[in-house]
């Protein structure tokens, strides 16, 4: 079986963006020693996820497929601009990590267009499977509409300084909105289904098949 996920893809001078910003985070946190993270630096990490299925055989890896070959043209049928708009986080529910995820959002143009779509694939792929499929990942399902178009740049282990932190995050996010002044929205080019392998240096990431948006 696969760990398997859905993702937009992003253009390389966008991802050399995001990794500027994310490597000017883990200097600074170093620097400042207000936190503890573990830092996305490689740009073939970056991406902007739709939906984690988990664990997936290859025959539900193959219906996903074409499903999404029959169906691709009602999702390219629509301009995908997109810009990097600003730095934010997720919040955790420990005292040691009061935020727990570090991104940076992308405002997509059409985005609600690419989720009815993806979605109404992904709930005919779960009504298949169902009982071979955890009420969990399935629960997920529900949730589409709550999707905030992010890149992670970090995963927060603890914080010891929240002020010195929050500071870093308005400093990176002004950095950000002065390089969006100098570059050009773009679009966004192709819908991905990756395969996520664990190691013990950090994920990596496959792709399963591409389909050019």
């Amino acid at each position: 079986m696969k760990r398997v996920f859905l993702a937009l893809d992003l253009p390389e001078h966008i991802k050399r963006q995001v990794e500027l910003i994310a490597i000017s985070m883990r200097d600074k946190i170093r620097s400042q020693e207000c936190a503890k993270a573990k830092f996305v630096l490689m740009k073939e990490l970056y991406h902007i996820t739709l939906h984690f299925f988990g664990r997936l055989t290859q025959e539900q890896i193959d219906y996903l497929i074409h499903n999404f070959d029959e169906n691709i043209d009602n999702i390219k049928g629509y301009e995908y601009t997109a810009e990097l708009e600003k730095i934010g986080f997720f919040k955790g529910i420990k005292h040691s990590t009061p935020i727990r995820v570090v991104w940076i959002g992308v405002k997509i143009e059409n985005f609600n267009h690419i989720i009815t779509n993806t979605y109404s694939i992904i709930r005919e792929f779960y009504n298949i499977f169902a009982k071979s499929l955890s009420n969990r990942t399935i629960k997920k399902t529900k949730q589409s509409m709550d999707i905030v178009p992010h890149v992670t740049i970090a995963r927060v282990k603890s914080v010891s300084d929240l002020t010195s932190f929050i500071e870093i995050i308005k400093q990176l996010d002004k950095k950000l909105r002065m390089m969006n002044d100098l570059a050009k929205s773009f679009k966004i080019p192709s819908l991905v289904l990756y395969e996520s392998k664990l190691t013990n240096s950090g994920p990596l990431y496959s792709v399963i098949k591409k389909w050019d948006l």
